[in-house]
């Protein structure tokens, strides 16, 4: 099963979620613009972002394939897309490749935020992205960790 998560959606996510809550949260308007993740911000973004996809990786792991990879760099720099490459069984797999883009793509979200967020000091924010970021976790190991009963 092969699971995209597309940059520019999540970055077009992130910015509107985050103009929303600072605008609702936030009252001086110069505040406002300082904790907003707004284009201008968009290089600390994509580091957040980056940072939240590894660690949805890592938390994913077990059912990746993994490829071999020798070289590596700390330059800022970003696919057009997260690839995900799930080894599952059919059983695992049956209906679940929608779902799971979704419960990916929030947790991919709500961890961006919640690191771009403790890096502007909106430390309340972060914690509830964080909260949600944890709990979409737990939806996606549930997920991951069932499977369709064997077929008598």
């Amino acid at each position: 099963m092969l699971i995209t998560l597309s940059v520019d959606e999540l970055m077009r996510d992130i910015k509107k979620k985050s103009h929303r809550e600072v605008e609702e949260r936030i009252a001086d308007v110069e505040a406002r613009y300082r904790a907003e993740a707004g284009t201008e911000k968009e290089d600390e973004i994509t580091r957040c972002m980056v940072e939240a996809a590894s660690a949805l990786s890592h938390r994913l792991h077990r059912y990746l394939r993994t490829y071999y990879q020798d070289e590596a760099d700390d330059q800022l720099g970003i696919p057009e897309a997260f690839v995900f490459d799930f080894a599952f069984s059919e059983r695992r797999a049956e209906g679940k490749a929608q779902p799971l883009t979704d419960y990916m793509h929030s947790f991919v979200v709500d961890l961006t935020l919640s690191r771009f967020y403790s890096s502007v000091s909106q430390q309340e924010l972060s914690n509830i992205h964080s909260q949600k970021a944890l709990e979409t976790a737990g939806l996606l190991e549930d997920m991951i960790y069932t499977k369709k009963p064997p077929l008598l």
